[in-house]
């Protein structure tokens, strides 16, 4: 049996989940309420006794900043253990990128839409130069987008990443004991969930995870999930006097 606890949570509210439009990649900010959601994450885990030894984020600045606030709310400082991972990053949304997502619905259907955003092995669209020219004329940061790099992902291509990191990090700091935190993206933490539950694709696309709500595990043999599902997060009701 392992002690281990882990708690994921998807950053708080973005500029660009409050537009309603695909990020991915894009660096974005919070949004006023996702910063209050950050810093609740952080009074719930203390509410809540549940204080992490370690840290995890992904490389986006909505991920750090979420972090930061986090640990700002914490009754210790756990700077020197917050680490940043390429491997959590959010998934690389291909020519959906810093479109609407009404937009994209209209335009592709509801078949494809729903296939592309859902499906372990078909991703959206690739990144054009095109796409590009679009981005480098809104007003979303896009200077992580290039046409040598990555031009899309399926869902399928970002368990592959988080499960090197499952393996490589997590599974070890569990096995030890420790209450590890990771604070990343709906789909890093959505192919985390397939990872650690071994979801299949039809449980995989009922998931969704909100903004700012913390989801704890605890594993048992093998790193079997005690509950399936998580345990959602709440600080405990004040006693009435």
């Amino acid at each position: 049996m392992t002690e281990g606890r882990l708690v994921i949570v998807r950053h708080g509210e973005s500029v660009t989940n409050a537009a309603r439009v695909f990020t991915g990649w894009l660096d974005v900010e919070l949004t006023m309420r996702g910063r209050s959601e950050a810093t609740r994450v952080g009074q719930t885990l203390a509410e809540t006794d549940c204080i992490p030894d370690i840290m995890h984020t992904s490389t986006l600045s909505r991920s750090q900043e979420s972090a930061r606030l986090i640990c700002e709310a914490l009754p210790r400082s756990l700077d020197a253990h917050i680490t940043a991972h390429r491997s959590l990053d959010e998934r690389h949304y291909g020519a959906f990128t810093g479109r609407d997502k009404s937009e994209v619905l209209g335009a592709v259907g509801p078949e494809f839409f729903d296939e592309a955003r859902n499906s372990l092995i078909v991703p959206p669209p690739p990144l054009s130069g095109n796409d590009l020219a679009r981005l480098r004329n809104s007003r979303w940061p896009s200077s992580r987008l290039s046409l040598t790099g990555t031009l899309t992902e399926s869902l399928g291509d970002v368990v592959l990443r988080v499960s090197r990191f499952w393996q490589e990090t997590l599974s070890s700091e569990l096995g030890a004991g420790a209450t590890v935190l990771v604070v990343a993206h709906g789909n890093s933490l959505r192919a985390l969930l397939v990872v650690i539950e071994h979801l299949t694709q039809s449980e995989l696309a009922a998931r969704r995870l909100g903004t700012g709500e913390p989801l704890l595990y605890r594993f048992g043999h093998d790193f079997s999930p005690t509950v399936h599902g998580g345990e959602t997060m709440k600080p405990p009701p004040t006693e009435q006097v």
